[in-house]
């Protein structure tokens, strides 16, 4: 625990950061573009990452358990570069030819084709752009993890504002400019690992066999929990009218703020548990520890959202996204179970377990697919609220139950925190100051 306090020390100063640049977006995109436009920029922005984080098959993560058996920075960043050119070619490609098809399916769809090179350069900024983050990530290097996420934030909080100042809030400039931004951020993060690790190199290409194998495990459970995630966004995008869009997006926005800090422990937990020494008692110990930690500071949050929460989001946001409020509590609960999710998926990708998990991740998506459809005919944005929460309790449940019957673990103990922790708590803060 001890390694992890430095790591997660740099990477949460950049999360804060980070999550106020995305607080200032959320409130100008809702204040400015109002629940339609907010509505359509979410649409845009999912469609890029979640297409990106689909088609570059979870290579990501690849990278970073490589670092097992690829010791030299260059060729893992060799690695990245590699994949990011295949990867952002087949994305381009695809969408190229399936455009019409997604138009005929989803005609919403075409709001977002209005420019099609718009969509090419932030496909392949972004998918560039995470892979760099990866390989910053296999190496350790947070500083350099944290300077260009929050880079990438800030332009486009910048480019928001010059839209709002000289163009009238007009979305195609507002898509247009939030390209430009994971362009540059893209760009520059290329060129600092030019001069941080020098020419990549491609000595061990038979290695890439091997971490495309992993690659495509994981990707079975790591891109449908993803998608998860975003599915409301988008689902609702083809169903239902673009305020509801927006509305759900901030409703999703704001329960989910916990993630910056179990996010940033993960960001750190899995390179740290994929580079020593597996101990599975140790290790779960230190799993259930932050899992009943984050819990617990989720709790306070959920106290403060539930008694100053409406009249929060009307004075921050604006009277016509009070009705996020609702749909927040909704998903509470789900959020909280979600905390523990992911702790447990971390744990179980440094094991190389990922087969296990992979039906997993199948059925909780196809199960939030049909419940947001189903639940929206009946309860509109609200029903879509319940079935992401549902679904986000019904595979922590999954996994918590594999958990204690292959090694043994109760489920009050990754969600209840014992006396014992606050001790324990009372000494890293200590250390951290």
């Amino acid at each position: 625990m001890k390694e992890l306090l430095g790591p997660i020390k740099i990477i949460f100063t950049g999360k804060l950061f980070i999550s106020l640049s995305k607080f200032i977006i959320g409130v100008l995109t809702a204040r400015y573009l109002g629940p339609s436009g907010k509505g359509l920029y979410l649409a845009f922005t999912r469609f890029i990452l979640l297409t990106s984080q689909f088609l570059s098959f979870s290579s990501g993560e690849g990278l970073v358990y490589s670092k097992k058996n690829l010791k030299i920075d260059k060729e893992i960043f060799g690695f990245s570069i590699i994949y990011s050119c295949i990867f952002s070619t087949l994305a381009c490609l695809i969408i190229y030819f399936i455009k019409d098809i997604l138009v005929a399916i989803i005609p919403s769809f075409s709001l977002l084709t209005f420019n099609m090179s718009l969509i090419y350069i932030s496909l392949i900024s972004t998918i560039f752009f995470v892979s760099i983050l990866k390989v910053f990530q296999a190496n350790k290097i947070f500083r350099a993890y944290n300077f260009f996420s929050v880079l990438n934030l800030l332009l486009q909080l910048v480019c928001l504002i010059l839209v709002i100042l000289f163009f009238r809030s007009e979305m195609d400039k507002v898509l247009l400019l939030w390209c430009i931004a994971i362009s540059s951020t893209s760009l520059l993060a290329l060129i600092y690992c030019f001069f941080e690790f020098g020419l990549p190199t491609f000595n061990r290409l038979k290695e890439i066999t091997n971490n495309f194998i992993y690659s495509l495990k994981i990707h079975l459970l790591e891109f449908p929990i993803q998608l998860e995630n975003q599915l409301g966004v988008l689902v609702l995008f083809s169903i239902a009218p673009l305020e509801a869009v927006g509305i759900f997006g901030t409703a999703l926005a704001i329960s989910q703020i916990i993630f910056y800090l179990t996010n940033t422990i993960n960001l750190t937990l899995f390179p740290y548990l994929v580079g020593k020494e597996s101990n599975l008692e140790d290790d779960l110990i230190e799993i259930m520890f932050l899992s009943r930690l984050s819990i617990f500071t989720f709790f306070i949050y959920s106290l403060l959202i539930f008694f100053l929460g409406e009249f929060l989001i009307s004075l921050v946001y604006g009277e016509v996204f009070v009705q996020a409020y609702l749909l927040i509590l909704i998903l509470l609960p789900g959020i909280a179970l979600e905390i523990v999710f992911r702790y447990l998926c971390s744990w179980l990708k440094a094991r190389n377990e990922v087969l296990i998990l992979s039906p997993l991740g199948i059925g909780s998506l196809a199960l939030n697919i049909l419940l947001i459809v189903y639940l929206y005919s009946i309860f509109s944005i609200k029903g879509a609220a319940l079935a992401v929460s549902i679904t986000f309790c019904f595979r922590t449940i999954f996994l918590l139950s594999y958990s204690h019957k292959f090694y043994k673990t109760g489920f009050l103990s990754f969600l209840i925190l014992q006396r014992s922790d606050f001790l324990r708590l009372s000494s890293l803060i200590k250390k951290v100051l």
